[in-house]
């Protein structure tokens, strides 16, 4: 009775013996159910070497994962688009930024210079109406124009006056096909008159002018009205 109630008091017993052999087997039996708590255990041994060998396997199934094998993961990158970390799926991303932004420098550009043609062409109708109401109707169209040339110049806006503009027909180029009366920072024609009767002529006659030079704004001003909102025509193609 006193061993089995006191049992650590008697190590060197038959009972303490048979109490460690219990002991050890209950150890065992733990180890097999538990072996993440025995990691020095033969039984863990074991599993490590299982363990190594499942990732042998793995490697062998999954090249993508694992970079030494090089030749596998290459010829399988240059098939799809999944391998994000290889040089192939790199340069076609560096090529497809690069087209993104060049579209979008593209379409940036292309604003801004809508914005600035659209300046230019408020710009114009104000020296219009400047010209006319100090000046007034009945003047010859050369007056018109080199008046119309100073103010662009006060305003700091570049122009050329009475420009010749070539023309290609049939592969044959005409230095003298067309000759324009103002352009407007190489961007806006201007045609003025100074006519009572406006022509439904000139308006056809801008638009050639627009095709062949290659503009997408420009504008009629006859001088010979008395109010010239009636004489400004605005031509966008």
């Amino acid at each position: 009775i006193l061993k089995e109630k006191s049992p650590q008091r008697h190590k060197g017993t038959k009972f303490q013996k048979e109490l460690k052999k219990r002991k050890r087997i209950d150890t065992k039996i733990l180890k097999e159910k538990s072996p993440q708590r025995h990691k020095g255990t033969k039984f863990q041994k074991e599993l490590k070497k299982r363990k190594r060998i499942d990732t042998k396997i793995l490697k062998e199934k999954s090249p993508q994962r694992h970079k030494e094998i090089k030749e596998r993961g290459r010829s399988i990158a240059t098939k799809t688009q999944r391998h994000k970390g290889t040089k192939f799926h790199k340069g076609e991303f560096q090529e497809n930024r690069s087209s993104v932004l060049l579209t979008f420098t593209i379409k940036i550009m292309d604003k801004e210079l809508n914005e600035y043609r659209e300046w230019l062409g408020k710009e114009i109708v104000d020296i219009a109406y400047h010209i006319h109401l100090q000046l007034g109707p009945g003047l010859l169209e050369g007056i018109y124009e080199r008046v119309f040339s100073y103010e662009l110049e006060k305003r700091e806006i570049p122009f050329e006056s009475q420009k010749k503009v070539p023309i290609i027909y049939d592969d044959v180029e005409f230095s003298d096909g067309l000759r324009l009366d103002l352009i407007v920072d190489n961007l806006v024609i201007v045609e003025l008159k100074a006519q009572e009767n406006s022509h439904p002529v000139w308006q056809a006659q801008l638009l050639s002018y627009l095709k062949l030079s290659d503009k997408k704004l420009g504008y009629i001003i006859n001088f010979s009205v008395p109010l010239i909102k009636d004489g400004i025509k605005r031509m966008v193609i």
